[in-house]
């Protein structure tokens, strides 16, 4: 049905933007923040947090910690971040 594909074709343009947003804030802000940053980027790759922990050798909850700090330092582009959260989500 081209409704279903044009639905599919907007959610990927949406993911790729967000993963080209996240590619480049990563670039304005202290090394800190670059692990939520990451697992921000595999969540929306669809990666767990538990998945993105064996990665990073550290605790799931730790992967969430530093996705929500993450997401707290973007709000200064609410739009965006509205855009991700809602992908990050997956609503």
């Amino acid at each position: 049905m081209v409704l279903d594909d044009d639905i599919i074709l907007h959610d990927k343009i949406v993911e790729v933007d967000v993963l080209f947003f996240l590619e480049n804030i990563k670039k304005q802000y202290a090394r800190t923040m670059e692990l939520g940053i990451d697992a921000m980027i595999l969540k929306i790759q669809g990666f767990t947090n538990a998945d993105i922990a064996k990665l990073y050798n550290v605790k799931p909850n730790l992967i969430g910690a530093r996705i929500s700090r993450a997401l707290k330092k973007l709000q200064e582009n609410s739009f965006l971040v509205y855009r991700f959260y809602h992908i990050l989500v997956g609503q």
